[in-house]
């Protein structure tokens, strides 16, 4: 992920980052809910040992209304440099940002 340290501002910010480009760079190609489930366990053992965490791993890995994710949609357009990276608070508010994306981007012709 882009993103500059001075956006991320607390220890417990950077942590889920960190578990967030976890998640998307190797539990993402996982396909079996007991490979995803190992992955998450590993990572809650992980920050443990790493952070010194100790984190519920239900609450943290399995609440669906409230994942691990980051991002800066409500800015679209913006250049990688001024994106302010930011935990996204709950799922529930995707809708409103994919409608706000659809509305001011182009989409892609495909070629024939």
């Amino acid at each position: 992920m882009s993103t500059k340290p001075t956006s991320i501002g607390k220890l417990d910010t950077f942590i889920m980052l960190w578990c967030h480009e976890c998640m998307r760079v190797f539990m993402d190609r996982l396909i079996s809910n007991e490979d995803k489930s190992w992955f998450t366990h590993l990572l809650h053992d992980l920050l443990k040992k790493s952070f010194q965490k100790e984190l519920d791993h239900d609450a943290t890995f399995s609440d669906p209304d409230k994942p691990i994710m980051f991002g800066d949609y409500m800015r679209p357009g913006l250049s990688p440099e001024d994106r302010a990276t930011s935990l996204l608070q709950s799922r529930h508010a995707f809708p409103s940002y994919l409608k706000l994306i659809s509305t001011i981007s182009t989409p892609v012709q495909a070629s024939k």
